[in-house]
């Protein structure tokens, strides 16, 4: 009996204390993500974002971001990735909704920018087929080979000789 007690202590305070949400990590991320940027705190910056992404550190450090931060909507986690449902307030916003991608890596939750560009991008559809043929020069040489090769299989097709 004993035994069955702690066993349901353990399960009850094991699932109340499940750490935070993905909503509570993606929220501090990005607020963190924000303030640095409008700080213009590189060394901030590369530790909250993935070490793919800081690469852009410096571009990110060029740009004035919007008077408004973000609103978060929702966010879903799988295993150590979250994808945050963002939207931008501010008017004349490039893009009014779209995801940031958070990875877990080295322990902690970072933004990855090389995922959240791939998780925004969408094809196109452009007019015109899909093919296009463009036409390339061709050498004086290339030239007289094929009008060789056309003649020879006509001669062969139409069976003069």
């Amino acid at each position: 009996m004993k035994k069955a007690v702690i066993l349901f202590f353990l399960l009850i305070f094991g699932a109340c204390g499940g750490g935070p949400t993905a909503d509570q990590i993606a929220a501090s991320r990005l607020r963190a993500f924000q303030e640095s940027l409008r700080a213009k705190d590189g060394m901030r910056l590369m530790g909250i974002l993935t070490e793919s992404s800081r690469r852009f550190v410096p571009a990110l450090l060029r740009k004035t971001p919007g008077a408004l931060p973000p609103v978060l909507l929702s966010a879903k986690r799988e295993d150590s990735r979250i994808e945050a449902l963002v939207r931008d307030p501010n008017p004349g916003a490039t893009v009014s909704e779209g995801i940031y991608i958070l990875a877990k890596e080295d322990g902690e939750w970072r933004i990855d920018l090389v995922a959240t560009g791939g998780a925004n991008s969408r094809e196109k559809a452009l007019p015109g087929p899909s093919t296009r043929i463009v036409p390339a020069r061709i050498s004086r040489k290339r030239m007289e080979e094929a009008r060789r090769l056309f003649e020879a299989s006509y001669k062969r097709s139409s069976g003069s000789k």
